[in-house]
């Protein structure tokens, strides 16, 4: 399971927050949620939005993150630009990132690191702080005399990144390799997604419409479907092909790939035109989309009854519930919007689903694939109940045909030729770095000393005596 990580850590008054700052953690908490909510706002997610909670279980406490992001690895590049843009804002913040490999952004950045670094030592010495990478130095170490004189205390590792008199930026070139997928970004954002015209059931249009996140789950079940889920496909019983309508659906360009790249033998319900008709590509690809949803109302069925998300009618939830929407309103969530307005509405749903799910996170509870898909399962079954048969069309005919070009499956020889010039580009900087490093070893007298040291010991194994057992060194 790909997964990322990420820890925002917040120092006010001189010091960092400590465990009884709840609504200090709390109000925070809300500010980085609207923050990153207006930056990806109408973005698809490939599996599941950044997710921030609360966490008061480490020794610094903090606001943390996490997220499962499959195939997509954009996501988590875009999940690293989202949390550097937050430190660049709010200059009080130092995050910490890693995913399910470890310290990436040191992965990234191998060629530019000091040469002390390992993965042994570089625990607590990687962070981000003001828009720029800062790398702990090894002298920086715990004040615990019975740990290792590598180890170095999470607290002490955060002073000694806003401590201008410790030089903890890393070296430019480490930096600029580090964060060179960030240039893309934002525009990187709006790449990432594709909008395909798909004929699709109305209720699953409806749905679509309503919680355009769903297709995340819906696709990925698609994807991964076993022969037993595909059987509730050849009924098609929650959601019939007819009657359908042609809407254009967003996807997350991964998620796109991943359906126009699978093959199906037609279930018989549905009715598809001949290869050649101009309607053929929406047909299979609304298919697809239709049996992703239908095995998703089926797992609802199937998984765990208990519910995923935290009931906020009762007193408990519902004051937090409350609080945590008024500070949303504070910093600017809802833009203004009418309280009786749909769009007003939706954004309530979606943070009181993150907030739910937020609360999960604070407990202590783990990530699954199954947990996402009872979500989403979840939250079909709301926007189903919620609506019954009133259906509306989401998209109004004449915008159908505005759907974008998905020549970029392709791969054409102009493009390989230019990642392969780009990759050669890096080998060849990177020789020469080692080179130069080799040089400066040789001016310092490091090299020489090594020579000379290798000599001296060859010329004493050649002097010593030999036996039947070999030979006999001398102490």
């Amino acid at each position: 399971m790909d997964y990322f990580f990420c820890d925002i850590y917040i120092k006010e008054c001189e010091q960092w927050i400590h465990k009884a700052d709840q609504n200090t953690l709390d109000a925070w908490h809300a500010r980085l949620f609207t923050f990153i909510s207006r930056k990806t706002a109408g973005f698809i997610w490939n599996r599941e939005p950044l997710q921030l909670f609360v966490n008061r279980n480490g020794k610094v406490p903090c606001i943390s993150g996490r997220m499962i992001h499959g195939d997509a690895i954009d996501d988590e590049w875009l999940a690293v630009w989202l949390l550097r843009e937050v430190t660049i804002k709010f200059h009080e913040l130092v995050v910490s990132v890693h995913d399910s490999d470890g310290e990436f952004l040191l992965a990234e950045a191998a060629m530019h690191i000091p040469r002390w670094i390992t993965p042994e030592n570089s625990m607590n010495r990687v962070f981000m702080h003001r828009g720029q990478l800062h790398i702990v130095p090894l002298a920086v170490t715990s004040t615990n005399k019975d740990a290792s004189s590598e180890v170095i205390g999470l607290e002490t590792a955060l002073d000694a990144v806003i401590d201008t008199n410790i030089p903890t930026l890393a070296p430019a070139a480490a930096g600029l390799a580090a964060f060179a997928r960030l240039e893309e970004y934002p525009e990187k954002i709006r790449q990432s997604m594709h909008r395909a015209r798909c004929r699709l059931p109305v209720a699953v249009a409806h749905a679509l419409a309503e919680q355009p996140m769903l297709i995340a789950a819906a696709s990925e079940l698609f994807y991964t479907r076993d022969p037993v889920q595909m059987k509730v496909c050849l009924r098609m019983e929650r959601f019939p092909p007819e009657p359908s309508t042609d809407t254009l659906v967003l996807f997350n360009r991964a998620q796109y790939a991943k359906l126009v790249s699978q093959s199906i033998r037609t279930p018989a319900v549905f009715e598809l035109p001949p290869a050649e008709s101009p309607q053929f590509k929406a047909r299979v690809l609304g298919m697809k989309v239709a049996c992703g949803f239908e095995i998703l109302a089926h797992e609802g069925n199937t998984l765990a009854a208990a519910p995923v998300y935290t009931d906020i009618t009762n007193s408990v939830n519902g004051n937090k519930i409350t609080g945590f929407l008024d500070k949303l309103n504070e910093f600017g969530y809802f833009d203004g919007l009418a309280v009786t307005s749909e769009a007003y509405s939706r954004r309530r749903a979606y943070a009181a689903r993150q907030f739910a799910e937020s609360q999960r996170c604070s407990a202590g509870a783990r990530m699954s694939e199954e947990l996402l898909a009872r979500q989403a399962s979840q939250t079909l079954a709301e926007v189903v109940t919620t609506v019954g048969n009133n259906y509306r069309l989401p998209i109004d005919g004449e915008t159908i045909d505005n759907e974008d070009d998905d020549s970029w499956l392709a791969l054409n020889p102009e493009e390989l030729d230019a990642l392969m010039r780009k990759t050669e580009s890096v080998l060849h900087e990177t020789s020469q770095n080692d080179q130069e490093e080799m040089l400066a070893d040789a001016a310092s007298g490091n090299a020489a000393q090594d020579l000379q040291s290798l000599l001296e010991r060859f010329e004493t194994f050649l002097a010593a005596d030999a036996g039947i057992e070999g030979a006999t060194m001398m102490a």
